[in-house]
């Protein structure tokens, strides 16, 4: 039996990340040391909230979640980018855009230190040395979960020195050598694991992607606990509803850090000439949350228009201050019985009736102060993030987390014990494959490319590296 989820356990970015770590990439910052870290912001290059512009291809067997549910608006990853591997457009020309795109959304974090949000992962300046491949051979190629949202990969070459496009990484689509890959350590210790690969309904037609061989776990049913999809909302769209924020510094060591700052300089009704409320860093992952905030208040991170921000608001409200009586009307009338089954059924129910209540002067934190279930807030980005975290829970995100494997059931049978989940904290090993380098290829510089096209989110994560072919 599946278990049931509490809506506590929704609240969190579910956002997926990964990158590329053999070779080291040259463009993006990834490499077999750091594994899952993305505390460079290795992993913050992709293409956020991007469908399949046609019908579903993959084979049924090559999915990474919900195999029994078949059907929309039971689906709710019909549209998702593995669902035909390869035809989701992208941001840029191959290599991933920082933060997402141009737009930013609560689901897919932020840029890197120093990048503009959008930014060409291309346009990146090279660092390290490329590595070297002979032609005729195969060659290691790895990558690295931060956040494992499933789907499909794989790993295409262009010329350095032509038109690098997208496009011109698809002509290059390279094959798998074997069926076997592995979860390697960066000391080099190894687990093998079975390697599940396929080339009907990909693109270019016949190439080969490889599944994505860490499974998720399968705790709910996506659509029966979280409903069909929602459209997505950009930040910028909630960003007038925020009341007092804290900015990140960063330094020298590209670690994140919040400002410092004593109680007497704590605002808790959270006025919004008062900045600093963050009182300590959390150690966990980048460390680029509050742990600790002012009396009385709750942390609400925040990511808007290309900077990393987190303030603290006061409790129920959200910062929201009063609910407008013509919001409050419209929104218990609408959403008063979902919100005491609990803030996420709220949340949904609000989502679903945005327009509307819109209309009757409510904002998403007027949202958030009428679900937030006793300061329980249901997400800054409004009813569809917490649908989006309704799905990674469902996924895993939760119940994953502290061991960093699934406690039950799984989306899909292990490839070697205890590697499993959707990830969350930081794992230390990459997934390893080989691939042929084509012995025809010209000699001369490359760029490599790195596409993930997940399942469990409408994302696209690419990385680039260097390399040399002689």
């Amino acid at each position: 039996m599946l278990r049931v989820l509490a809506a506590v356990g929704l609240v969190g970015s579910a956002a997926a990340h990964g990158h590329m770590t053999i070779p080291a990439s040259t463009r993006n910052g990834g490499d077999m040391a750091t594994g899952g870290s993305c505390k460079k912001g290795q992993c913050y290059w992709f293409s956020n909230n991007v469908e399949i512009p046609g019908k579903i291809s993959l084979p049924n067997d090559m999915r990474s979640l919900q195999l029994n549910v078949t059907g929309q608006p039971e689906d709710v990853y019909a549209t998702s980018p593995w669902r035909a591997p390869g035809t989701a457009p992208v941001f840029g020309h191959g290599c991933g855009s920082a933060g997402g795109g141009p737009v930013q959304f609560a689901n897919g974090g932020f840029p890197p230190p120093g990048v503009a949000q959008g930014f060409d992962g291309l346009e990146m300046p090279k660092h390290g040395e490329p590595a070297q491949w002979k032609r005729g051979t195969s060659v290691d190629v790895g990558w690295a979960i931060s956040a494992n949202h499933g789907g499909g990969y794989g790993y295409r070459l262009c010329k350095a020195d032509s038109n690098v496009t997208e496009e011109c990484f698809q002509a290059g689509h390279l094959e798998f050598a074997g069926d076997t890959q592995w979860a390697r350590y960066p000391n080099g210790t190894q687990v093998e694991m079975p390697l599940r690969m396929t080339t009907v309904g990909t693109f270019p037609a016949g190439s080969q992607w490889a599944r994505d061989p860490i499974p998720e776990c399968y705790e709910c049913d996506a659509y029966k606990t979280c409903g069909a999809p929602l459209p997505p909302q950009p930040n910028d769209e909630i960003e007038a509803d925020v009341v007092a924020i804290e900015h990140f510094a960063v330094d020298a060591h590209d670690k994140f850090q919040c400002k410092a700052v004593t109680k007497a300089q704590c605002n808790p009704k959270g006025n919004p000439k008062a900045m600093g409320n963050c009182l300590k860093c959390s150690s966990e992952g980048n460390g680029d949350h509050c742990e600790t905030c002012c009396d009385g208040t709750v942390l609400t991170p925040y990511v808007g228009k290309g900077m990393n921000l987190t303030y603290c608001a006061s409790k129920g409200g959200g910062g929201g201050g009063k609910i407008p009586a013509t919001c409050k009307a419209a929104l218990a009338t609408d959403c008063g019985s979902a919100a005491k089954k609990s803030p996420l059924a709220c949340g949904v129910c609000a989502g679903e009736h945005m327009a509307g209540l819109k209309k009757a002067g409510c904002t998403t934190t007027n949202v958030d102060a009428f679900c937030g279930g006793g300061g329980k807030k249901p997400g800054h980005g409004g009813a569809w993030e917490v649908q989006v975290n309704c799905y990674g829970a469902c996924a895993g995100s939760a119940s994953s987390k502290a061991g960093g494997v699934c406690p039950g059931e799984l989306a899909f049978p292990a490839g070697a014990p205890g590697f499993t989940g959707f990830g969350k904290i930081t794992w230390p090993w990459s997934v390893v494959d080989k691939v042929k380098i084509p012995a025809t290829l010209p000699a001369g510089e490359y760029l490599l490319s790195w596409r993930w096209d997940c399942e469990e989110s409408t994302q696209v994560w690419q990385n680039c590296a260097d390399v040399v072919l002689v």
